[in-house]
């Protein structure tokens, strides 16, 4: 009789597996979809740098023609006149809490007298509280920084995720399409015994008990086979919608009963974990998050320069050109110096922003004790079923060289007339369970060891 062996991490069947796995990390709408929180905080981190911080024009341009009444208790005193005012001020603001400004402005003004007059203003401001020399701003970036790490902490454990179920679709197609395959192999020995069997009845050698027991060993058979048909059309669809796009039949090979060298099982330390990295630097975050809001409890303290200048002319006196005259570097100027405090007296929004910031460290905290405790369990126990299984696959294999050995046997001794065909069938019924049970242990070892991948950061880098 017929035996067909599958098979297990062929050549053939780990390029194709890899080859699913690269198509998915570039093309999937999935992990594209994933990376885009990530593309925004990098974006927010480049917003902090200095150099992201821009030079900001303002311009002004007004004119007024006024003809108002000047005092309620004389309604003939108009104060009327014509004035245009032009004014354009650059500034800058700075990672060190300072902000640059240099202003001019023009005015030309017709009311009994008329003049015209330029200014110009250059000033900084330093804040010396709060933000003490830009050391909030500086805390900004350390968090933005800290953020993309923790963004794409999570979005490699969203891409590693990702790509584990596309490898858990990928085996159990393979799984489901090698029983189904050794379900089709029982099915025809069935048919065969079954031929076999009503033959021995018509020549009178074989009861019709016989007979009936072939029939429906035949029948059991094909119901199993329409199972695992729609099992395999379900897992199709599964990695079809995985790879977006149709998926071929023969596009995955079979597994194959022999002994083979199993991966071995990874050592690693769960400090690696993407998850939990992803929780370290955002609790890095928060504890910046902390110390900056804490910082903002203080009272605003402003330090102020400036230096300005001025010219103005009438028409009828002609005192020359205001531009140049107004300019910096002439006689008319003055130098300012000023210090603004400002304390908040009772709840200010900054005491609440602290509570809060505290309240999503405390939080995270947990969330990241928790996330240890539960992949340090999930490793020992995921490592202790790979352990057991690569024992028992041996002892698998072991039994199904004796399950075929017996089919052969009954087989043989059935057509002698020296066995009942219960024990046929009960044998065959036993390297069955055998096949599939093998099937099964090295599918879900396989599953298992890419599940250990996935725990320690290590999966993508395993197709590179």
């Amino acid at each position: 009789m017929k035996y067909i062996l599958l098979a297990i991490l062929s050549l053939n069947a780990s390029a194709n597996l890899k080859s699913y796995v690269r198509e998915y990390l570039k093309n999937s709408t999935e992990i594209k979809q994933a990376g885009y929180n990530f593309e925004l905080a990098k974006l927010n981190f480049e917003l902090q740098s200095d150099d992201k911080r821009p030079w900001t024009l303002s311009l002004l341009n007004e004119f007024n023609n006024v003809g108002l009444i000047s005092n309620p208790n004389n309604p003939n005193l108009i104060n009327t006149y014509k004035a245009y005012t032009s004014a354009a001020e650059l500034s800058k603001e700075n990672i060190y809490g300072g902000k640059f400004a240099i202003t001019g402005s023009y005015i030309d003004f017709n009311g009994g007298t008329e003049y015209e007059g330029y200014n110009q203003e250059v000033s900084y401001t330093q804040d010396l509280g709060k933000n003490f020399l830009g050391r909030n701003d500086k805390m900004d970036k350390e968090i933005a920084a800290r953020e993309v790490y923790s963004t794409k902490y999570e979005f490699d454990a969203q891409r590693s995720q990702n790509v584990l179920e596309l490898i858990e679709s990928y085996f159990d197609y393979k799984k489901t399409k090698t029983l189904l395959n050794l379900k089709d192999e029982a099915k025809k020995r069935a048919v065969r015994r079954l031929n076999f069997v009503q033959k021995q009845v018509r020549d009178g050698l074989r009861e019709r008990v016989d007979l009936y027991s072939a029939q429906a060993q035949v029948n059991s058979v094909s119901e199993e086979y329409a199972e695992l048909e729609s099992q395999l059309e379900t897992f199709k669809k599964s990695l079809e919608s995985k790879l977006e796009r149709g998926h071929r039949f023969s596009d995955i090979s079979l597994y194959r009963i022999e002994k083979i060298k199993l991966d071995p099982i990874e050592e690693g330390n769960i400090d690696s974990n993407l998850t939990i990295q992803a929780l370290n630097k955002k609790l890095e975050s928060l504890n910046k998050a902390v110390e900056k809001f804490d910082n903002s409890v203080f009272p605003t303290i402003e330090l102020m320069g400036a230096y300005k200048t001025n010219a103005y002319s009438t028409v009828t006196a002609n005192n020359g050109n205001v531009f140049s005259d107004g300019t910096f570097g002439s006689d008319n100027d003055a130098t300012e110096v000023g210090l603004t405090v400002v304390i908040p007296l009772g709840f200010s929004a900054d005491e609440n922003s602290l509570k809060q910031a505290k309240i999503n460290r405390m939080n995270t905290e947990y969330q990241q004790r928790l996330a240890r405790v539960r992949t340090k369990n999930q490793l020992e126990a995921l490592t202790n079923t790979m352990r057991l299984i690569d024992k028992t696959i041996d002892l698998v294999l072991k039994r199904h060289k004796l399950a075929t050995l017996s089919v052969k046997e009954y087989n043989k001794l059935y057509s002698r007339g020296r066995a009942d065909f219960d024990n046929v069938i009960s044998a065959e019924e036993r390297l069955i369970n055998t096949e599939n049970k093998y099937v099964e242990y090295i599918s879900r070892r396989e599953k298992l060891y890419f599940n250990l991948l996935d725990i320690y950061g290590k999966l993508e880098q395993y197709f590179y």
